[in-house]
């Protein structure tokens, strides 16, 4: 996996994985956190609400640096962490 985008590959929730490494983070540490650590931290938490079920198919990365005004790169150093953390896996030919 490389540091550019992969136009045939979407990134989804793994099954059986629903933990995050601290579910009693709050708002005000958040702040307090790089931009990269607390969409990471938005996207645990909504994979451990179900929000984001196993095997659902998360935004793109555009579509998320859009929504938390990021840049992509910054979009997919947050999920190159949850990957590594094995809540996301990259999936080739979907997307």
């Amino acid at each position: 996996m490389g540091l550019g985008r992969l136009d045939e590959s979407s990134i989804a929730v793994v099954s059986g994985r629903h933990s995050i490494r601290d579910s009693n983070i709050t708002m005000e540490r958040l702040s307090d956190l790089p931009l990269y650590e607390r969409i990471k931290s938005v996207i645990e938490r909504r994979i451990e609400t179900m929000e984001w079920p196993p095997n659902f198919q998360i935004p793109s990365e555009d579509d998320l640096a859009g929504e938390f005004g990021a840049s992509p790169l910054t979009v997919r150093r947050a999920l190159r962490e949850l990957q590594a953390d094995g809540l996301l896996e990259r999936i080739q030919g979907r997307g």
